[in-house]
């Protein structure tokens, strides 16, 4: 996108997690090829930048990070708004969702003054959904995610559903691979149920080969039990 960050040897750093904390100059694009359009990060997550709730601590774990690397990404990533600040002087690093992507939408915030919208809002606009909830009678919606845990409640797109089908008191069953959510978090899902599909008796690569068979299984029992 034009921008160039450098050491303190003025030495170009190329852009991963690992140079973060190497940051020392932010050199802007000379020619201002943006001045006329608008961006906007399409956030499903409502993560900060840095800290216990930001992109290193939540999702370099998923990544396969271990300890002391999420550690270091952390330290990073509180690096790199250090330095914007003394450039810019913004500190855009505690709004909620600069923290997603591992940090992009943070760069989209701080270099391109980015507007964050709901990824969730978003999507169900773009596939009628928000509109077939307000205009029809519905009885039930079924949607779902591989694992429903913590960041489902962050604005994930189950979430959303749910958010929208509560205003038209429409019931909402959201079936998973997984779920680790404690009873109390469900609650705050408005969810009718959570149908976890798994086999726990197999392995995990059994449960994703038969994913489709699972969850088909799952709707019909659902299905029978409140059709008997």
């Amino acid at each position: 996108m034009g921008y160039k960050f450098l050491d303190a040897k003025n030495c170009e750093l190329f852009p991963t997690g690992e140079k973060l904390s190497l940051i020392s100059k932010i050199i802007p694009p000379k020619d201002k090829l943006y001045k006329d359009v608008v961006f906007y990060a399409v956030n499903d997550v409502t993560n900060i930048l840095f800290g216990k709730r930001g992109a290193a601590y939540v999702y370099a774990k998923q990544k396969g990070a271990i300890k002391k690397e999420i550690l270091f990404l952390d330290s990073g990533l509180k690096h790199l708004n250090n330095v914007v600040k003394r450039f810019y002087g913004k500190d855009f690093s505690q709004i909620e969702g600069t923290g997603a992507a591992g940090g992009t939408a943070y760069g989209l915030k701080v270099f391109f003054d980015a507007k964050f919208i709901s990824g969730a809002d978003f999507i169900l606009n773009q596939n009628t959904y928000l509109q077939s909830v307000k205009k029809n009678k519905i009885d039930l919606i079924i949607t779902g995610e591989g694992k429903l845990d913590q960041q489902t409640l962050q604005g994930k797109l189950v979430c959303g559903v749910a958010n929208w089908a509560k205003k038209y008191k429409i019931p909402v069953v959201a079936i998973c691979g997984k779920n680790t959510l404690s009873n109390q978090s469900a609650e705050k899902l408005n969810l009718l149920k959570i149908i976890e599909i798994s086999d726990k008796t197999k392995s995990i690569d059994y449960n994703m080969k038969h994913a489709e068979k699972l969850v088909k299984k799952a709707i019909f029992e659902f299905i029978k039990q409140h059709n008997p």
